[in-house]
């Protein structure tokens, strides 16, 4: 299922992705960015599910001292 989402950048950061298409075959702007998108999105998800597991540790830990 494709989704469309309008996203508005600066020229300045457009034109860095514009330029990075050039070295990439059959790439585009707008195909970089999406990657690039994808790439951060993945590397929060991991970073939010280690926090998530060690505030459950650390809960769990908790619950074990409470008599």
């Amino acid at each position: 299922m494709d989704i469309l989402v309008r996203l508005s950048v600066p020229n300045f950061i457009y034109r860095f992705y514009k330029q990075a298409s050039d070295h990439i075959a059959d790439g585009s702007a707008e195909d970089i960015m999406s990657d690039a998108l994808c790439a951060y999105a993945g590397l929060l998800s991991e970073d939010m599910a280690k926090q998530l597991q060690t505030a459950m540790d650390a809960e769990e830990q908790e619950n074990r001292s409470i008599p």
